[in-house]
């Protein structure tokens, strides 16, 4: 706004809403930033419009704000930009990421609770009134929030509207988010600006000029007032017949009719004479109470169990179990035992890893089957987290407990994959695909042979000597080494995702990593003893950090300079 209060446009301003922008992506969730910028756009361009600048003006500010925000969150920006297209979530279908709101939950919008678990859409009653009051008298940009509010309504609904389908290919970066609800937050604050716009038009509100207006918000009040009765009445018939199940909607529309009731009341009051300060306020009272009353005790807002309680950091006996396992590395499989995540918290290596946008090749090997004896083996699980009494594999049962879904065993397998394993065989398949129907013939075997998507750079041996050895000397999850002895050319696999960034050294020489099993990490070794080293260094990441580092020190500069001329300014005056 500061930036296109007035022609010329001020770039300064559009600056500090780059570097806004560019705070919201460093917070750590994409899809919320991606309505939000596809938002400050279109205000920008509709801002632009308004002030009769031209679309050149446009352009290079929505550039600079661009630019800045890049800049601003480069430092995970970059990386996760890499990261995304290696990650299942691309090959989901368009009705895996069209799921939204049914239409059914516009209702919540007036009535909270009923619809859904918690309301995304209430705005509030008053609210409502107010904004309803910013659109109807066209005050200045209620006609863009207005349409920002219906377009990320119409967005909520995913495939259930025609919105969505429409821009699924025409919106760049749509496509790569699902849950498409979202976009809710885009209708509530919209709406909230509008009250805004409401509530300070009212402040200026001339009762004798707008008298026609404050009998038609009465009647509007008044009408939404009848309906919500007539809905409640409606349920309180059905209650008698089936009270437990009815209560829930009885009270909630009970609820809304005493609110739009008290709305009638305090809006005609205020109104009556706006520039007593009270009156307003007793409005605004009334909006803060009933949203309040709506959100102060939702589970989803607020939650009774002291924080202390709520999440222990000791780990549970099972979790503690595994953990005092002094042979690593090695993985467990936590579907069950190690639910949201906590094999992260504790420091417990879970296979099925701690994020919802897991590697494609790595997803691929694991997800097909909950139980998977082939997922177990490559990626060197040692304990499995099962309520299953007996494995298809060897093993034991170690530890019994329970999590959130009953009885959990804790099996320890009796041969598992170390982290580090040579093999003297390899088979070469064109690409990922063919690697996984390889893993799925029985007739494979995993342990003598790899399956590799490039020839390697030795010559394997027709013979598998005994006598090898391959020890994880040192292990973090940035960076480990690998202590190799084979009498033959072999191929060292690793129970490592591969993944860009990471680089392989032989005794201190750079080496290709070959990519194994449609996912894993493999390096080409030759006869002898040798260290293998391996580390992660991310070009995204330094570039990101860089660029970062640059914009955050041009921010600076400008603030500074900011500072110290508008300390200046009054003694030029004078």
């Amino acid at each position: 706004l500061e930036a296109t209060r007035a022609a010329p446009l001020r770039w300064p301003w559009f600056a500090l809403g780059g570097a806004a922008l560019g705070l919201s992506w460093l917070a750590g969730h994409p899809q919320t930033s991606y309505f939000l910028t596809c938002l400050m756009i279109g205000y920008c361009a509709y801002r632009v419009y308004r002030l009769r600048q031209s679309w050149t003006r446009a352009a290079v500010a929505v550039a600079l704000f661009g630019a800045v925000a890049v800049g601003t969150s480069a430092v995970t920006l970059l990386p996760g930009l890499e990261y995304l297209p290696l990650t299942a979530r691309v090959d989901y279908t368009f009705e895996a990421k069209s799921n939204g709101f049914p239409f059914r939950d516009v209702v919540q919008a007036f009535v909270p609770g009923i619809m859904s678990l918690f309301s995304p859409l209430y705005a509030g009653i008053v609210g409502l009134a107010l904004a309803a009051i910013a659109v109807w008298r066209r005050l200045s940009e209620s006609a863009f929030w207005a349409a920002a509010a219906l377009a990320a309504l119409g967005l909520s609904f995913g495939a259930g509207s025609a919105l969505y389908p429409a821009l699924y290919n025409l919106l760049p970066g749509l496509r790569y988010f699902r849950g498409q609800e979202r976009a809710a937050y885009i209708v509530a604050g919209s709406v909230a600006v509008l009250a805004g716009l409401g509530a300070a038009h009212i402040a200026a509100w001339d009762r004798l000029k707008d008298f026609k207006d404050t009998r038609r918000i009465q009647q509007g009040v008044t009408l939404l007032l009848l309906v919500l009765t007539f809905g409640a009445l409606l349920t309180l018939l059905a209650w008698f017949g089936n009270g437990e199940q009815y209560e829930l909607y009885l009270n909630a529309l009970f609820f809304s009719a005493l609110i739009a009731v008290l709305t009638l009341l305090a809006l005609p009051y205020a109104l009556a004479n706006p520039n007593q300060p009270v009156r307003l306020g007793l409005l605004l009272a009334l909006l803060v109470f009933e949203l309040f009353s709506v959100n102060m005790d939702s589970d989803r807002v607020y939650d009774p169990i002291p924080p202390a309680e709520q999440l222990s950091m000791q780990p549970p006996p099972l979790v503690a179990q595994a953990l005092a396992d002094p042979n690593a590395p090695f993985r467990v499989d936590g579907f069950r035992g190690l639910t949201d995540n906590y094999g992260s918290l504790y420091g417990l290596a879970d296979m099925r890893g701690i994020s919802p946008l897991f590697l494609d090749g790595p997803f691929q090997i694991i997800e097909p089957e909950k139980i998977n004896p082939i997922a177990w083996e490559l990626f060197a699980v040692r304990y499995v987290y099962s309520d299953w009494e007996q494995l298809p594999v060897e093993s034991e049962i170690v530890g019994r407990g329970t999590d959130r879904y009953g009885p959990v065993n804790l099996h320890r397998l009796a041969n598992p994959r170390p982290y580090a394993h040579v093999v003297y065989q390899a088979e070469i398949v064109d690409g990922d695909a063919f690697a996984r129907a390889l893993l799925a013939d029985p007739n494979f075997n995993p342990r003598t042979s790899v399956i590799l998507d490039a020839a390697p750079s030795v010559n394997l041996p027709s013979i598998v000597p005994t006598n090898v050895s391959a020890q994880v000397t040192d292990f973090a999850p940035e960076a480990f080494t690998v202590a190799v002895d084979t009498p033959e050319n072999a191929i060292l696999t690793l129970a490592h995702p591969a993944y860009p960034g990471w680089e392989a050294r032989l005794d201190g020489q750079p080496v290709p990593i070959l990519r194994a099993y449609g996912g894993l990490s493999a390096v080409a070794v030759p006869a002898g003893s040798h260290t293998i080293s391996m580390a992660f260094t991310p070009r995204s990441f330094a570039i990101g950090a860089a660029l970062s580092l640059v914009t955050w020190a041009a921010l600076g500069i400008l603030a500074a300079a900011f500072i110290v001329a508008r300390v200046r300014r009054p003694s030029v005056r004078q």
